[in-house]
C-alpha cells in the first residue's frame, strides 16, 4: 500500500532557540508576504532578526474560551496596545507505531482537516466570514490561527444574555418574554439572519459546504461606527461565521450529486480568484472524505462481527455522531445506502440555518434529532407540515413570507430544499439585504 504524502501546509515548526539561522518567518506560507514598494539596497548586511513569536506579536493569554479534543480557543491581549485577538490552537495529530491503525487513520484525517481549515480561513474573504489574520506557532510548536476578537461572543451566548438582561432589568416584562419563548425580536433576528445567509451564499457560490452551522459557530461584533462619536449604542451588529473545520469542497460538475437539473447549483469554478487554492482545497477535502470511507468501513466490519452492536449495516460513522446534533439535517443521519446520501452537502447548511433562525426567535431547540422514529418533537413537526394549520413553532413567526421561507429551508427532502441565493432574493429578506 503506497504511502499518502501530505502537502507541506502545516510544517513542523522549529523552535527559535534550536537553529536561529533556520528559524521560520513570522508570516504563514498560506498568507501573502508583505512587499516593500521601495527597495533601497544597503551596502552592509543587516543583522539577522529573530522571528516574532505568538507572545511578542499578540501578547499573553487572558482566558480560555473553548477547550476541545483537537483544538482550543484562547483570548490574547497585546502587552502594549491591549488589542484583543482570538487564537485557535490546532493540536498536532502525528500517526505513530504505538497507536492502532484506526487511531492513525483518524489522526491523519484530522491533519487534513486542520490543513483545509487553515487554507480556507486565511484565503477566503467576505464581510461576514471570520477571517484568519495570521498563522504561526506557539511555544509548544502547535499551529495557531489568529483572528479578530468578536466582543459580543457567539450567537447562543448573545441570545441567552439578551434574554437574561431584559428579564432582570424589566421584571414586568417576564410574562411577555415567556409568551415570546425568550427569543430575539423579529427585526433583530432577521438582521442577523440576512448576514448569515450572505456568508453561506458566498461559500456555496464557491462550491463549499460549511458543514457545522450552529449558534456556537456564529460570532457577533460591531460594524465600524457610522458617525465620529463612536457611540456603541448606535452601532450595528455584524455577523461573522466561523469554524471551517468541517468544510467540504465540491468537485467541479460532480456527476453524482442530486439534484442534477441545470440551474439548481450553477458552476462555481469561475468564482475562485485563484484556481490553485481551489485545486489544493479540493484535494484536501477529497482526502478527508476518503478517510471517512475508511473509518466507516472499519466501523461496519466491527459492528457486523459483534452481535451486541445495534447499528444498522451501512450506517456512516459521521451519521451516528450527528444523531444528537439538533442542527443536523435528516439526510445526514440516514444510512449510506439511502438515496439521499449523495445529495449536495450544501443543502444541509440550509437546514441548519433554518434551525438557527428558529432558535433565535424561540430561544430554544425544537428537537434533538431529525429522525422521526427517535424524536417525538421532530415527528410532530412532520405531522404539522402535512396539516392545513401547519406547525405551531413556525406558524407563530409572523409574516407569511417568513413562514414560507423557513418551511422551504426545513424541507425533509433535500432535493426540494430552497437554496441560499433563493432565500436572499425572497420578498422576506429584501428589506434587510437591500
Amino acid at each position: 500500500m503506497s504511502c499518502l504524502k501530505l502537502p507541506l501546509i502545516l510544517p513542523r515548526w522549529k523552535h527559535p532557540q534550536e537553529h536561529l539561522s533556520d528559524s521560520l518567518s513570522e508570516h504563514s506560507p498560506l498568507l501573502p508576504q508583505p512587499q516593500s514598494q521601495h527597495h533601497h539596497p544597503h551596502p552592509q548586511q543587516q543583522p539577522h532578526e529573530h522571528p516574532q513569536t505568538l507572545k511578542t506579536k499578540y501578547g499573553t493569554c487572558t482566558s480560555i474560551l473553548h477547550y476541545g479534543n483537537t483544538s482550543s480557543i484562547r483570548l490574547y491581549s497585546s502587552n502594549h496596545t491591549h488589542t484583543l485577538h482570538v487564537v485557535k490552537t490546532l493540536r498536532p495529530t502525528t500517526p505513530t507505531s504505538s497507536h492502532s491503525s484506526r487511531t492513525n487513520t483518524k489522526n491523519t484525517q484530522q491533519t487534513l482537516k486542520n490543513t483545509l481549515e487553515s487554507l480556507l480561513s486565511s484565503t477566503l474573504t467576505h464581510p461576514h466570514l471570520l477571517h484568519t489574520l495570521d498563522i504561526l506557532p506557539n511555544s509548544q510548536l502547535e499551529t495557531c490561527l489568529v483572528s479578530e476578537y468578536c466582543p459580543l461572543g457567539d450567537l447562543g451566548t448573545y441570545i441567552s444574555s439578551t434574554t437574561a438582561t431584559l428579564s432582570s432589568s424589566h421584571p414586568e416584562d417576564m410574562s411577555r418574554r415567556r409568551r415570546r419563548k425568550r427569543g430575539l425580536d423579529a427585526h433583530e433576528a432577521n438582521t442577523i439572519f440576512s448576514q448569515l445567509l450572505s456568508a453561506i451564499s458566498y461559500l456555496h457560490g464557491l462550491g463549499i459546504g460549511h458543514g457545522d452551522i450552529c449558534v456556537e459557530n456564529i460570532f457577533l461584533t460591531y460594524f465600524p461606527p457610522s458617525s465620529g462619536d463612536g457611540n456603541e449604542d448606535e452601532r450595528r451588529i455584524c455577523v461573522k461565521l466561523g469554524d471551517l473545520g468541517s468544510a467540504v469542497v465540491l468537485d467541479h460538475h460532480p456527476p453524482s450529486l442530486l439534484p442534477p437539473t441545470p440551474g439548481s447549483y450553477t458552476s462555481w469554478i469561475d468564482n475562485w480568484k485563484e484556481r490553485d487554492i481551489y485545486s489544493l482545497s479540493l484535494g484536501l477535502s477529497l482526502g478527508v472524505e476518503k478517510f471517512d470511507d475508511l473509518l466507516s468501513t472499519s466501523a461496519s466490519s466491527s459492528s457486523s462481527s459483534s452481535s451486541s452492536s445495534s447499528s444498522p449495516p451501512g450506517t456512516n460513522i459521521r451519521s451516528r455522531k450527528k444523531k444528537r446534533d439538533p442542527y443536523a439535517s435528516p439526510e445526514t443521519l440516514l444510512p449510506d445506502n439511502h438515496e439521499y446520501k449523495e445529495t449536495d452537502p450544501r443543502a444541509a447548511d440550509i437546514w441548519a440555518a433554518g434551525i438557527v433562525y428558529l432558535v433565535m426567535r424561540m430561544g430554544r431547540i425544537l428537537w434533538r434529532s431529525a429522525l422521526e422514529d427517535e424524536d417525538g418533537r421532530y415527528a410532530e413537526y412532520l405531522r404539522g407540515r402535512r396539516r392545513c394549520e401547519g406547525y405551531g413553532g413556525i406558524e407563530g413567526l409572523g409574516s407569511t413570507q417568513c413562514r414560507n421561507v423557513i418551511y422551504a429551508m426545513l424541507d425533509p427532502d433535500p432535493r426540494r430544499r430552497i437554496r441560499a441565493g433563493q432565500v436572499i432574493r425572497s420578498e422576506w429578506m429584501f428589506d434587510y439585504l437591500s
